[in-house]
């Protein structure tokens, strides 16, 4: 006689963290895609989050006080340079950026606010003190505007304008913008426009200061320049006579030496023309010496007075003849020089001595403030960000929610918690929920009434037309997997089982056993839940039509009798629970059950066990030692980890750990919110294990 196999000692559950999961491995609960559609699904929360930042956003910009900016440009001019080319006391060189810089920095001191702030039509301004944001509903000041409308002190008011205004320098430009920020308009333009006003008054003062200093340098510079020019001219005009007979002297040689070509020395004609030539020479001689010898320009003639002599040769005479030719464009270059240098000191003079103006100043107005533009509150910006804000709380939320999910959603979430295979995964039939929607009701009724209706419910897949066959192939796959378990002859009995009511064991059990059936297999299925049996309604039977396995163990019927034949499906048999039990627990004694599932194996060559869930009651404890396959089902986005851990632990103390795990109700497309019902009732029938057990409980335990 064949025993039960010995059971392996389950592995314990993983208590991985498991986001930590997802970043190791990218598998199993929160791989990305299955998390990000997990996310998703947890929309509503996601559509709250994303309301209350809008709401936000408006409240916001609705309590937010309006801003008007003003901007008025100022260009800053090269540094301006006198009639001896030194640039003025104060100016910048405006091509060094720290200049820029500095101008900029000046433009928001304290002192220049202060200056700002004692000015009286910048104090007599209305909507000077800013109101501020609107109050809260019910908790407003009602002095709030006379009191703001009081205009402070100078100091205090010159560290509030200071805290408005802001000045930039544009980049590769020197150009400088200056903008003052404030509640109204007519503020901002008026204050924008005294900055430039008082910045030229506080330069053109400080060049004011300086002006007779430089006027006085320039009368000096004057009477020095009118000394020199009146020598030059002096001196050259020495040198009028020699040079007229040189230029005399130029004539008498090129005319002897034309008549040379033509007349002998002898001739009287060349005689003639060579004593004229010797005339100019002795004249020009004379002239020279006198010009030499001119104290107003002796002391340059010095040194060639006292190496040429006399000048009584001729080579003497042409060098010095040559040297005042040089001499007097000298001169008359430097008395030009000389003169221009005297009109520009006049005209220097005549600037200062009218005074400075608006001009004096390095920096010009480019471009006058106008009335500020509203920059604020920036309403499209900020209902962006309230937008962006309320979405990014509402992923952040819904994360936070999937990280706490404690339920199961897809085949990974189980393979990646615990040591045990997934051995099929049971999808949503939305043609066998609708089926069962619109009758279940009246079968209810007349279940009620009648009895057994003699048909199969639709949830009996095998025995369904209505099922597609894609459907029925998760069952052929169940039945494969539980094939390959082991040898044929070993593995003859396959419990399926739960943790909690509602998760579909019986539906499991049902169509498994159809699917051994189908293909040939003498198959047996046993309802084994004493207490709240179910497998008799899926088939269209009644519970105590026949002897059942409560009439078996209390010795009120032979084995034989127990088993009822299923017309709907060929090769199948039935075992029923039977009468309802008193006292089911004390029924289920292992030695009488392991000499049952000894005699149940010589007759049939598979066996499907429907035993109570787990959790509830200890009557699947006491079997799952004695089976050769235990199957525990695990409903999708019902059940949580800490119910199959528990379930794991009370197997693993059983010495019976399962072969592997059937997901129910699994549902790809959609991984959260879908209603999983495949035709029959719950487990229960309007009533919870608690009614059984008389703990006043009623409630029922959802499917």
């Amino acid at each position: 006689m064949p025993v039960a196999k010995a059971k392996k000692a389950p592995t314990p559950p993983r208590s991985d963290d498991f986001s930590q999961e997802m970043m190791e491995s990218g598998e199993g609960i929160l791989n990305l895609k299955d998390l990000v559609t997990r996310i998703l699904a947890r929309w509503p929360w996601i559509i709250l989050c994303l309301l209350l930042g809008v709401s936000t956003a408006f409240f916001i910009i609705w309590r937010s006080a309006p801003e008007f900016k003003s901007t008025t440009t100022i260009l800053v001019r090269d540094s301006s340079v006198d009639a001896f080319g030194k640039n003025d006391a104060g100016d910048f060189d405006v091509k060094n950026e720290e200049a820029l810089e500095t101008i900029r920095s000046g433009l928001t001191t304290l002192e220049m606010c202060e200056a700002i702030a004692n000015e009286p039509h910048i104090r007599k301004l209305s909507h000077l003190i800013p109101l501020g944001p609107k109050p809260l509903p019910f908790m407003g000041d009602p002095d709030r505007g006379k009191i703001k409308s009081k205009v402070p002190p100078a100091a205090e008011l010159a560290q509030m304008i200071q805290d408005w205004v802001s000045v930039e320098v544009r980049r590769n430009t020197r150009l400088i913008d200056i903008s003052v920020v404030h509640e109204d308009p007519l503020v901002a333009r008026e204050l924008a426009n005294e900055f430039v006003a008082q910045y030229d008054k506080q330069r053109i003062e400080k060049k004011a200061s300086v002006s007779q200093e430089n006027l006085q340098y320039l009368i000096g510079e004057t009477k020095r320049v009118k000394t020199d020019l009146q020598e030059a001219q002096n001196v050259s005009a020495s040198y009028s006579s020699p040079l007229e007979l040189e230029k005399a002297l130029t004539v008498s040689e090129a005319n002897a030496k034309s008549l040379s070509l033509r007349y002998g020395p002898l001739h009287p004609t060349m005689r003639e023309a060579n004593d004229q030539l010797e005339s100019a020479r002795e004249q020009l001689r004379m002239s020279l010496l006198r010009a030499m010898d001119n104290p107003v320009d002796a002391e340059y003639w010095a040194s060639y007075r006292k190496e040429e002599g006399d000048l009584e040769t001729v080579e003497s005479l042409n060098r010095i003849r040559d040297l005042f030719i040089a001499r007097h464009t000298v001169l008359e270059s430097e008395i030009e020089s000389q003169n221009l240098l005297y009109s520009t000191i006049l005209a220097q003079m005549e600037t200062l001595e009218l005074g400075p103006d608006g001009s004096s100043s390095e920096v010009s107005r480019q471009s006058a403030a106008r009335e500020g533009e509203q920059i604020a509150p920036r309403k499209s910006l900020i209902l962006a960000g309230g937008v962006m804000g309320g979405f990014a709380i509402g992923l952040g939320l819904a994360f936070l929610l999937q990280l706490v999910d404690s339920k199961y959603h897809s085949p990974g979430d189980l393979e990646s918690q615990f040591d045990y295979p997934v051995l099929a995964a049971i999808t949503d039939i939305p043609e066998l929920s609708k089926a069962t929607q619109s009758v279940s009701t009246e079968k209810s009724k007349r279940r009620s009434k009648e009895g057994a209706s003699g048909q199969p419910s639709a949830g009996l897949l095998f025995a369904n037309d209505a099922i597609k066959s894609n459907y029925l192939e998760m069952f052929r796959v169940l039945r494969t997997s539980v094939a390959l378990l082991g040898p044929a002859h070993e593995r003859k009995v396959t419990m399926v089982t739960s943790a909690t009511p509602g998760e579909g064991k019986t539906f499991v059990a049902s169509n498994l056993a159809s699917a051994f059936a189908q293909q040939g297999q003498k198959t047996l299925l046993i309802d084994f839940d004493l207490r709240k049996p179910s497998v008799h309604k899926l088939f269209g039977h009644t519970r105590d039509q026949q002897a059942g396995l409560v009439e078996l163990l209390v010795a009120k019927a032979q084995l034989g009798d127990i088993f009822q034949s299923c017309g709907s499906v060929q090769n199948l048999t039935l075992a029923l629970s039977g009468s309802p039990a008193p006292n089911p627990g004390e029924l289920l004694e292992s030695t009488r059950i392991k000499a049952l599932f000894d005699e149940l194996r010589k007759h049939f060559e598979q066996i499907v066990v429907d035993t109570a869930p787990i959790l509830p009651v200890p009557d699947s404890r006491l079997i799952a030692p004695l089976v050769d396959n235990l199957l525990l089902v695990v409903r999708a986005e019902q059940t949580t980890r800490g119910m199959v851990s528990s379930v794991l632990s009370v197997l693993e103390n059983a010495d019976a750990g399962p072969e592997g795990i059937v997901l129910n109700g699994y549902n790809e497309r959609k991984a959260f919110g879908g209603k999983y019902s495949y035709g029959y009732d719950q487990y229960g029938y309007g009533s919870s294990y608690g009614d059984v057990y008389g703990d006043g409980s009623s409630s029922k335990t959802p499917k």
